[in-house]
């Protein structure tokens, strides 16, 4: 994996195992080891940083061997690596990105404001978002010619208008330009396009979001970022087993992932009355800075009936959004397109002890 921070320097590494020259450039280097024991195939994959010769990750496999399928466990083993590592949500990038809050030359400003935002689509705080929004103003102002440094810009902005955040009605404004613009100035980013089909999806560009995730989809993407945001909103757009595939593709595999995939699952089964099941899902959501956790949990403990819990959880939900109780259609519909499905959530809600104002005829056309 080339670093371009590590272009000008030489290092050697130092861990055994591995060649020992110098490599010009290459910061994160796979070694491994196969061993064929009684008819099972035994793989060893680690990952080490060159900088510092240190072993970051490792993992084991192991699978039946036979003249037959070798071929396919091999490939199966390498899609589950390179996703593990090499993902928008992997590990590779993980560590990167934690260096990017040091100081990068000027000339790295855009590869810095890219990890930031994947940083933040990780971990979703207030701090990971002003930071990468920081970073990709700064770095448009530089580059204004990347499509995916503005694609970036534009889905924060996104993240804000969906969230009602601070002048949502800007930013709703804002997102529209921008994915539009990253679009023109690289249509044939997957990210970019992706992007752009969340848009699609935020102002219930149904028929479009549609034909945009199916193109995305029709590259066989196979990171966690594409994955994860394709099979979202395909499932809070109503085909909810295509989605489900998809989401349940990235557990399956252990990829890293952000821990709002577990909204969507969590509805999954709360739309079919598994409540159980629901709250399973709904008790993974740790993204304490969102409010969608506390109120699926609210939900699901009204349906449930357990007050107790619910109420703990409304209070959180309170304290996160104040004015949740007058904006709560407002803001389950923006994710929520089946109109069916936000009525049972506020019926959860109601359930959980806490008086939900339902929207005006026009408010839900809208």
């Amino acid at each position: 994996v080339i670093d371009p921070i590590l272009l000008a320097e030489d290092y050697k590494m130092p861990q055994p195992g591995i060649r020992t020259e110098k490599l010009k450039g290459v910061r994160f280097v796979i070694d491994g080891s196969i061993q064929l024991s009684h008819g099972q195939l035994k793989i060893l994959v680690k990952l080490i940083d060159t900088f510092n010769g240190v072993q970051i990750w490792a993992d084991r496999f192991s699978n039946t061997f036979t003249s037959q399928n070798i071929s396919g466990i091999l490939e199966q083993i390498a899609r589950q690596v390179s996703g593990v590592l090499g993902s928008e949500y992997g590990i590779i990038l993980n560590n990167l990105s934690i260096e990017a809050k040091k100081n990068f030359p000027q000339d790295t400003g855009t590869f810095k404001a890219i990890l930031k935002f994947y940083h933040f689509e990780a971990i979703q705080s207030t701090e990971s978002a002003n930071d990468a929004f920081t970073s990709l103003e700064q770095a448009l102002a530089t580059e204004p010619q990347s499509g995916i440094a503005t694609a970036m810009l534009a889905s924060l902005y996104g993240n804000r208008y969906m969230l009602d955040l601070e002048n949502a009605s800007f930013a709703y404004d804002k997102f529209e330009q921008l994915a539009e613009r990253a679009l023109k100035l690289d249509p044939n980013s997957i990210t970019v396009r992706i992007i752009f089909a969340s848009k699609c999806f935020a102002f219930n560009q149904k028929e479009q979001f549609f034909e945009e995730a199916q193109k995305c989809l029709s590259r066989c993407p196979s990171s966690a970022f594409r994955i994860v945001s394709l099979g979202m909103y395909i499932c809070l757009f109503g085909d909810w087993e295509k989605g489900f595939g998809l989401l349940n593709r990235v557990i399956k595999m252990k990829l890293s992932f952000p821990k709002y995939i577990y909204g969507v699952t969590c509805l999954y089964h709360y739309r079919t009355r598994d409540y159980h099941r629901a709250l399973e899902e709904a008790m993974k959501y740790d993204m304490p800075f969102l409010f969608w956790g506390p109120m699926l949990r609210a939900a699901v403990f009204g349906q449930l009936n357990k007050l107790e819990e619910a109420g703990s959880n409304l209070a959180h939900l309170k304290q996160l959004k104040p004015d949740f109780e007058n904006q709560a259609w407002y803001l389950i519909t923006r994710y929520i397109k089946e109109e069916e499905l936000a009525e049972h959530v506020v019926e959860g809600l109601k359930m959980a002890g806490i008086d939900v104002k339902t929207a005006p005829l026009e408010a839900k056309l809208h």
